[in-house]
């Protein structure tokens, strides 16, 4: 076997982790070991080093709820009831929701189908998880309906058994607050929530997915 594609294999490897690394590691542990020559580079020093950094917290533990298989039903606001406003009622879609541990259980990712026949039609892809850095829960969000993604960021709340996450999300040049709520109290059944900041203090819901626990479960 000849030698020379995988001993590049091995210098590219090297380099690709090196650099992640480098980028993770802080100023002051930067400035106690100086870099090392290519020459010098162990892979599995570096693997270890990056094993400790991306470790699992206990608060990752909280996304465990979310496992499992779903049966869910989505209501979207296209003109919200609002103060002095009653609004149109929402479009109403049924669905299932599946949701599993991915990358050495780091995040949660939830994968849904929604809308029968005469229903609006979906399909997202949403993946949770816990920022160790920043100390906050995180949301990412892609679905059918566009070709961009929503993230969000936030807390859980101990006594309402809630996620909150927030973020901003623009539209035809135009910025706008959101808060992704995850209501978390019941194991058999999640809520979610997704409200617009219309204005200062005020929050408008324009989604929601009451999601219940499959019976084959």
């Amino acid at each position: 076997m000849n030698a020379r594609p995988m001993l590049f294999a091995a210098f590219v490897l090297a380099v690709i982790v090196t650099t992640s690394l480098v980028l993770r590691l802080s100023p002051s542990a930067a400035r106690a070991d100086p870099p090392k020559t290519k020459a010098q580079i162990r892979l599995e020093d570096v693997a270890k080093q990056l094993e400790e950094m991306s470790a699992r917290a206990k608060e990752h533990d909280l996304l465990e709820a979310l496992a499992g298989s779903w049966n869910v039903e989505g209501r979207v606001w296209t003109d919200p009831p609002q103060p002095n406003h009653p609004g149109q009622p929402p479009l109403v879609a049924h669905g299932t929701m599946k949701c599993a541990w991915v990358l050495g259980k780091r995040f949660m990712r939830c994968e849904a189908q929604i809308g029968q026949t005469g229903e609006l039609r979906s399909e997202s892809m949403t993946m949770y998880g816990y920022d160790t850095r920043t100390k906050k829960y995180t949301v990412v969000g892609f679905d059918s309906f566009g070709t961009t993604y929503v993230q969000a960021s936030g807390r859980y709340d101990e006594e309402s058994k809630a996620l909150t996450l927030e973020g901003t999300n623009t539209e035809n040049d135009k910025t706008m607050p959101f808060r992704w709520v995850v209501s978390l109290g019941d194991k058999d059944r999640v809520t979610q929530e997704v409200l617009l900041g219309l204005q200062p203090g005020r929050w408008v819901k324009i989604a929601e997915a009451r999601s219940t626990r499959s019976a084959s479960q």
